[in-house]
């Protein structure tokens, strides 16, 4: 029987061949669970597996199983992690074969302490727990999994904190030093929301992981051909300075919902109809666009958009909102079709709604 900590939860591993239970022994050394009491023990049973493919079922089910029960309690990043000697952890977020684990591993070679190559987990105060689970790597034939110690990737601190938030760009054959750049708040979101696990069930959502990259001084774009001495150093360079590359944002929250929704055109022309912010409860905004989930789903609006939904708050017609766009964008010759373009997407997104219940008594009574 093996016993494990990984993600806040203890695991119980059994049914391992001879084989096979001290291989996955030593792969799994930095997650030995302690003696802290923790609710539940989650058991993975190996029985089923057969030998030699046990270290590869076990990663695999483990690392499920350790998100699933962090559901809703902590954001979970599909990244590597590394951390210097005061704790401090970058979060290297990349797309599926952009070079995580070759990242997470030449870092933690040279300097850094290996906190995991798959899921960095924070806390809302931005702590972060280390899963310094085996790597996996592909050989012909098949993979094989290699402990941290094994592979001499350095140990972290203790008590961890996310200190950077690094989207990787490898570029093939990219001729220039590796560079930093600064990523917009929208647009660092939109790119994190598929390196999530479980996303939609942390409370306010977007708020919350816009809070983490704010702690971060905003996300950063790492451009770079390969790793190397130059990234390493680059890294090193950024954990000791001050980093301020955050935007402005807000959380954004309905107005007040029409207190009736009916059919479209069953009272009036569709001009004349009444649109309202719709019930969407997760979303954030800056000076100039806006990023909402809807039934967990990102949808983003643009200055357009977003004067759009502004007007909305205590219900608004078409025609009106023609005017109210022109005023802060300028006139435009296709300004109506424009409009009722952004309007049409808005309801299908469930961002608008439309009724007619506050529509003033004159107007009802000219029909």
């Amino acid at each position: 029987m093996l016993r494990l900590e990984a993600l806040g939860s203890t695991f119980v591993v059994t049914g391992a061949s001879a084989g096979d239970a001290a291989i996955l022994g030593e792969q799994w050394s930095r997650l030995p669970a302690g003696t802290r009491a923790l609710p539940t023990d989650i058991a993975i049973d190996l029985r089923s597996v057969p030998g030699g493919r046990q270290g590869r079922a076990l990663l695999s089910q483990l690392t499920i199983q350790a998100i699933e029960a962090a559901a809703g309690t902590r954001l979970m990043l599909h990244a590597g992690g590394i951390a210097d000697a005061e704790g401090r952890v970058v979060a290297l977020v990349g797309r599926s074969g952009m070079g995580k684990t070759t990242a997470s591993s030449y870092l933690s070679r040279h300097g850094f302490g290996y906190v995991t190559d798959e899921t960095v987990s924070v806390g809302p105060d931005g702590d972060v727990l280390p899963f310094g689970r085996p790597l996996s790597f592909r050989i012909p034939g098949g993979q094989v999994q290699r402990s941290p110690d094994e592979l001499g990737l350095g140990l972290p601190p203790r008590d961890l904190t996310i200190a950077r938030i690094v989207f990787l760009d490898r570029v093939a054959g990219y001729p220039a030093p590796p560079a930093l750049s600064a990523v917009p708040l929208v647009e660092a979101l939109l790119e994190l929301i598929p390196q999530t696990s479980a996303l939609v069930e942390l409370p306010e959502p977007l708020p919350y992981l816009s809070r983490i990259i704010d702690r971060c001084g905003g996300a950063l774009r790492l451009t770079y051909g390969h790793m190397d001495e130059r990234v390493l150093s680059l890294l090193s360079e950024l954990l000791g300075r001050e980093v301020d590359a955050r935007d402005p944002w807000q959380v954004v929250s309905p107005g007040r919902p029409a207190p009736s929704v009916q059919p479209r055109g069953q009272f009036g022309t569709v001009e004349e109809q009444q649109l309202f912010q719709g019930d969407v409860t997760d979303g954030v905004a800056t000076d100039q666009e806006a990023l909402f989930l809807v039934d967990g789903v990102p949808v983003r609006l643009g200055e357009i958009g977003l004067a759009i939904w502004e007007a909305a708050r205590d219900g608004v017609t078409r025609t009106e909102i023609v005017s109210i766009v022109e005023q802060q964008h300028g006139p435009h010759p296709d300004a109506p079709r424009i409009v009722s373009d952004a309007v049409a997407q808005l309801l299908e997104a469930g961002l608008l709604i439309a009724g007619s219940a506050l529509l003033p008594e004159g107007r009802r009574a000219s029909r």
